[in-house]
């Protein structure tokens, strides 16, 4: 589809799983960031023991957008908030959770 308006903004961009990242007038919005899919004995979807970040993946998908200024999430689950500790670290550091 081609850009009839020739409007540089806003800017909507896809993370994977839920994750998306939006740019308007200078100011950036990210919602649900989710890189690590943690699993148990290889099997993908089988609770995990423990889950931790899998900070590498962040670092390869997650753009630098010093301009997000809040970030959501939809809930307190740990496969939603797992990576946003490193994501506003690392990625986001203006923005309030």
């Amino acid at each position: 589809m081609s850009n009839l308006h020739n409007l540089t903004e806003p800017k909507i961009q896809f993370l994977g799983v839920g994750g998306w990242l939006l740019h308007w007038k200078r100011e950036g919005l990210l919602l649900a960031p989710s890189f690590s899919n943690p699993a148990s004995l290889g099997i993908t979807g089988f609770p995990a023991l423990t889950v931790q970040a899998n900070t590498a993946k962040i670092d390869q998908y997650m753009p630098v957008a010093t301009d997000v200024k809040m970030l959501l999430v939809g809930h307190a689950h740990y496969d939603h908030l797992l990576d946003v500790a490193h994501v506003v670290r690392s990625k986001t550091p203006n923005a309030i959770v």
